[in-house]
């Protein structure tokens, strides 16, 4: 059953099936809205959310490090809890996964 709605917008790691320390979990929604160029705004966000500093190259390093453990699982068209897969999801326009994963819009694929 695929549910429309603010359901389609949480860009959680937890939506694809995978379980990531709370910062990494952060950091995968704050890149999904703004992609992953500005890490030293990346890491204020986090330090906002977190109450502690965060080092915009260590941030870097553990994006690398998860990034393809999250396109693995997105090109293996995921269901997420609303019942889309990042694929079919209506706000995939407006999500910058896409982008930073380096993955072709493969709706109707």
């Amino acid at each position: 059953q695929v549910v429309e709605g603010e359901s389609c917008v949480s860009h959680t790691a937890k939506d694809l099936g995978l379980t990531l320390k709370d910062e990494d979990e952060e950091m995968l929604v704050l890149v999904s809205k703004k992609g992953a160029g500005d890490w030293v705004g990346i890491a204020k966000d986090l330090e906002q959310k977190f109450s502690r500093k965060f080092d915009p190259k260590e941030l870097t390093k553990r994006w690398k490090a998860i990034k393809p453990i999250i396109k693995q699982k997105v090109e293996s068209k995921a269901q997420m809890k609303c019942g889309h897969s990042c694929f079919t999801c209506p706000t995939r326009h407006d999500c910058k996964l896409h982008d930073e994963l380096d993955i072709e819009d493969l709706v109707g694929a």
